[in-house]
Order: structure tokens, then sequence, then C-alpha cells
């Protein structure tokens, strides 16, 4: 069987086109929504499996097969291995952070008898109960995880989002302390680091298809 080269694929390349068209074109359509979380400070935390739901490591965004092509891309790319497997470790140090937050916020007992003493309130003036799915001992958890993530508002088809509205503000003052720091540095690192990352990865698609001559995206009916 003959051997890929590893630096010097020819012209019209499609080992190089489907660099492009399954992993670097993906990625710049998937980052800025990572952006869009992050810039409200969101870590789109989850209580259920304490994981970040929409913020995860590059791979993980790609279909089955591209992620062959993800690790082609970055054992013949030193460039791209170094760039791209800083964010993960980014991401992974964001979800420490927020699992940690986690963890200490649902312990605060003074935030647990802030929880408990709005809820009461809250039914008391005959309004339904905020969440079925998170009953008693668990809704702190869930007003947790809202902290966590910095939600402002929540859309009105969530059961909870009457609870919000007229209490979230007050939640949000326990976003405080040094573990809230780190996540709050956390959060702004790998935002700033997703907007160079946009910019390296257009450069370099941009570099890959004028070196071996392929379109910036597939052609219907070209073969490349």
């Amino acid at each position: 069987m003959a051997k890929i080269s590893k630096t010097n694929p020819k012209k019209h390349s499609l080992r190089v086109a489907s660099w492009v068209y399954e992993v670097i074109n993906p990625l710049l359509e998937i980052i800025p929504i990572e952006l869009s979380f992050l810039h409200n400070g969101s870590t789109t935390f989850r209580l259920y499996n304490k994981k970040l739901e929409f913020i995860r490591s590059l791979e993980s965004y790609l279909s089955s097969s591209a992620r062959h092509i993800y690790r082609d891309f970055l054992y013949a790319n030193a460039d791209a291995t170094k760039q791209l497997s800083f964010h993960d470790e980014l991401v992974h140090t964001l979800e420490m952070a927020a699992q940690e937050s986690f963890t200490s916020l649902s312990n605060n007992p003074g935030f647990i008898d802030k929880v408990k003493c709005y809820l009461n309130e809250y039914l008391s003036a005959k309004q339904p109960y905020p969440d079925g799915a998170y009953q008693d001992e668990q809704f702190p958890l869930l007003v947790a995880e809202h902290v966590i993530n910095r939600v402002v508002s929540i859309p009105e088809h969530f059961t909870d989002s009457k609870f919000w509205d007229q209490y979230g503000m007050e939640f949000l003052k326990f976003y405080i302390g040094h573990k809230f720091d780190r996540l709050n540095k956390a959060c702004k690192d790998l935002l700033n680091y997703d907007e160079a990352l946009m910019n390296w990865l257009q450069k370099k698609s941009q570099h890959l298809c004028e070196t071996y001559d392929i379109p910036a995206a597939p052609i219907h009916n070209y073969n490349v």
C-alpha cells in the first residue's frame, strides 16, 4: 500500500479537501455557538450529569466519520494540534470550575434557605410548583444550575419562568467568591481563545485552499 505523504500532499488533494470540508468548515459554524453562550456568561452546565451541554471538545462536535479526518488533520498539521488541543484544555478547565462552583453553592446553607424561603412565598401566592421535574429537596439544585449559568431570564414555556422573573436576581447575588471568580475567569479565557481560534481557522482554510488549489467548500458535480 502506498504511504500517504504527511507533509506534502499534491495539488487538488482529496485528503486536504477533507480537512477543510469535514473539520475546518464545521468548526467555523460551531464555535460561534460557543461564543454566543460565553458572551452571556453561560457555561451550559447541567446538574443531571455535571457536564457542559453545548460547550465541548472540538472532536465531539463532528460526525463519526469526520472524527477520523480530524485526527488525520492533527497528525499532519502540528500547528493544528497546538491550536485545537488548547481549546479542549480550556473547556476542561471551565467544566471543572463549573462543577466546583455548583458543589459549593448547592452545599451553602444560606443559599438553600433562601431558595426554600422564596419557594414557600411563591407557592403561598397560589402559584403552581415552578418545576415539576425537580421537586422538594432537588429544586435548589435547579436554582444553583441557573446561577452557575448566570441566567437572567427564562423563556415563558418553562415552568420556572415566572419564579425566576420574580426571584432570579436575588439568587444571582450568590455568584460571588473565590470559586466563582475562577469560573468567571475560565469563561472569559475560553471566550477570548475561541475568538482567536476562529481567526486561525479562517487563515488555515485560506492557506490550504490556495496552496492545494481546492474550493473553500464542496461544489456539486466538481471533483477536486
